[in-house]
């Protein structure tokens, strides 16, 4: 048994496809790329961490030392952090004439922290800056609006806390993230600016739009529940169980 967590199949995942017993997929949509009946594979979701379940906004908001009443933008750029990201965001959003009105989580990875963290008190925006965050649970909860890339799990915790976003998938690595992005697009959870096109000042805009229309981001949450979130990981050890089983 196989697992594909991306909307468009690895080539690895191609080539075993024909040779396992089931294939497990994040996305129904999954099934028209691989090589197989579509009778052996089984949609699943992706498997998140236990601890990564909402936590209360009261409580979130604590874990920040944020205040209630103002909107909260999580920033994330990968595993890795994005220097793009980075730059693009901070000056985008100390641009903002609503800035005052912004407590932003930005997740830069092991990068730029210096020059971010002078941007933000410049402009006078409360912030927290961190290289690498574990417990995202927190950031989950308390964010209003998510800018980050498009990897798979990344797809699957927005899913899980319904958090509208802005998605600036990866450009590389076979445009897995771009598909991935398009799933929540084409739902009205989440709108995608490219890579290539991302600039301060058409986030800038993306921003102040949002912003100003709590209503478009309460559409943009209802729209998750166009995607069932099943139980993944107990999903994917039932069929574990179900082919041991066979093979007995």
């Amino acid at each position: 048994m196989i697992h594909e967590q991306n909307i468009l199949p690895g080539r690895a995942n191609r080539l075993l496809a024909r040779f396992v017993d089931r294939v497990a997929l994040s996305f129904g949509q999954t099934k028209k790329y691989l090589p197989i009946p579509e009778s052996k594979t089984v949609v699943t979701g992706n498997p998140l961490r236990r601890e990564m379940a909402r936590v209360p906004r009261p409580e979130a908001l604590d874990f920040f030392k944020f205040k209630e009443g103002k909107f909260n933008i999580l920033i994330a750029g990968g595993s890795q952090g994005s220097q793009k990201i980075n730059s693009v965001c901070s000056a985008a959003i100390a641009s903002l004439n609503r800035r005052k009105e912004l407590q932003v989580i930005h997740i830069s990875g092991f990068v730029d922290i210096s020059g971010l963290e002078n941007i933000y008190v410049s402009a006078g925006i409360t912030h927290k800056l961190f290289d690498f965050l574990s417990a995202m649970q927190y950031a989950y909860s308390v964010a209003d609006l998510a800018i980050c890339r498009a990897g798979a799990t990344t797809i699957a915790e927005l899913q899980k806390f319904s958090l509208p976003a802005l998605l600036v998938p990866y450009p590389f690595a076979y445009s897995h993230q771009l598909g991935n992005a398009r799933v929540l697009e084409d739902i009205g959870a989440a709108e995608v600016i490219l890579d290539a096109e991302l600039t301060a000042e058409k986030l800038k805009s993306s921003l102040e739009e949002l912003m100003a229309g709590p209503e478009k981001l309460a559409a943009m949450r209802r729209a998750y529940e166009k995607l069932q979130v099943p139980d993944a990981a107990g999903l994917l050890a039932q069929e574990v169980l179900n082919l041991n089983q066979c093979a007995g």
